[in-house]
């Protein structure tokens, strides 16, 4: 495992990565770079605000932050790249597969089942959330050429 104060990146022996994104705490995700690699994904999570030459706090963090830190990833071998964020940090995940031009996966959290079934935002003014979430389909959807 790779550590500094500005992020953990652990190996996982397959060519599956996944950037992970904490939310508004803003600490580097240990635990969970961990369990990812311990099932054979390279995992990285990064310190994305608070940090040095990076906003003070969560307010305009620019995406390229994000696309920013899979280079090393790729840099470790990885071929299949997703990200993955907890609260704000599924913002960004999401915002970043949306915006980045190596187009990253990304899987936010499934609600959890004591919460109440409603949505943050609508589709065409849909206010009825689905009984079931759907399943995700998994993180790897990039493949470099």
């Amino acid at each position: 495992m790779s550590t500094s104060s500005e992020g953990v990146l652990e190996r996982g022996g397959t060519d599956a990565g996944v950037l992970v994104l904490a939310g508004s705490s803003g600490r580097i995700e240990h635990e969970r770079v961990r369990l990812l690699a311990g099932h054979g994904m390279t995992a990285l999570s990064i310190r994305w605000f608070g940090g040095a030459g990076q906003p003070s706090e969560l307010c305009e963090v620019p995406l390229e932050t994000f696309t920013r830190a899979i280079d090393p990833l790729l840099a470790q071998g990885v071929r299949r790249i997703g990200v993955l964020g907890t609260s704000k940090g599924a913002e960004a995940a999401l915002l970043t597969a949306a915006h980045a031009p190596l187009r990253a996966g990304s899987a936010p959290p499934r609600p959890a089942e004591s919460r109440r079934r409603t949505a943050h935002a609508t589709w065409r003014n849909a206010v009825d959330a689905p009984s079931t979430p759907p399943r995700s389909p998994g993180l790897a959807v990039h493949a470099p050429r």
